[in-house]
This record gives structure tokens, sequence and C-alpha cells, in this order.
């Protein structure tokens, strides 16, 4: 069986990992967690590999910085890249996340960033739609970023000031 956690930025972080490796000595639980990779440690990692952690989901979203600080995501690269490299050197299986329809996102950005993906180690990459969910920010900010979006869910992003449908259809 497989569990699902969510464990961004837990101050008990390793102490979790710990109890989970406690939890799983037979391993014959597979877990499944999104982190930061920029914020994971060598110890954490291996920590996730003995807790058999065969997956993890990295939202990156795109590699560039007026992107990332627009969604409130800002990131160190060397820092990400490094995290992530740590994960893929143990045997653990990434889930990287390029989104399209981001404020202040090209499409030449979006090829950057899938081509930057599809270079990585032991890696899906996951190429999503920004979502207009009702009670997010980005939501809030859609008319003074000149976000459209579908009327009605998922919600999902259609054209923006920097990107035109055709493009995003691309």
């Amino acid at each position: 069986s497989q569990i699902v956690l969510y464990l961004l930025y837990n101050p008990d972080f390793n102490n979790i990992l710990k109890g989970l490796i406690k939890l799983n000595k037979t391993r014959k639980i597979r877990y499944f967690a999104e982190l930061r990779a920029e914020a994971v440690t060598r110890e954490q990692v291996i920590l996730l590999q003995k807790a058999n952690f065969k997956e993890i989901e990295v939202g990156v979203q795109s590699l560039n910085a007026p992107v990332l600080k627009a969604i409130r995501r800002p990131v160190n690269l060397s820092a990400l890249e490094r995290g992530i490299k740590l994960m893929s050197g143990k045997g653990i299986r990434l889930t990287v996340d390029i989104m399209c329809g981001l404020p202040y996102q090209g499409i030449a950005d979006i090829r950057k960033s899938l081509k930057w993906a599809f270079r990585i180690k032991n890696a899906y990459v996951q190429f999503l739609h920004a979502l207009l969910i009702p009670g997010t920010v980005l939501r809030e900010q859609r008319n003074s970023l000149g976000i459209v979006s579908q009327k009605k869910p998922p919600y999902r992003v259609v054209s923006t000031k920097w990107m035109p449908e055709s493009d995003i259809i691309k």
C-alpha cells in the first residue's frame, strides 16, 4: 500500500521521518510526499530512503524568477538542483511539476523549464495548466495580472497578457 504525506517545512520533519522508519520496518508501506527540493538536506534524503519513500513530487513550476516571485514561490536554483540530485541519487523517483499560464510567463520560458526538467535523472515531468482556484492569491489578482480563466471548474487559465490562448494551446 501507499500513503501520501504532505510535509512541507514541518519543523519536526526529521523526527517524523524517524518515526516512519520505525513504523515501516518491513518496508511494506510505500510513501509519497510533495517537498520543496531546495530545502531537503542530505540527512533527510537518507531518512526518506530508509522510510521507503518511493516518489517525491517537486513543484518547480518555472525557472523564471519574475514568474516565481509573482506566484510567491521564489527559489534558489542551485539549492533546487542540489536537492533534486540528492534524491535522484538515492533512487527516489521524482515527479517534477512545470506549469503553463502563470504571470510573466512566455512560451520560451516554458520550453526552457521543460528542457531543464527533462534532463533530470530518474524523473517524471508533469506539465500542468495553472488553475485560478477560488480563494487563491492568483485568482484574486487575475484582473490586475491580465489572466483569463475558464468560468467553471477547474478554472484553467486560457490566456494571459504574456501568452495568448494560441500559445497556451501549443
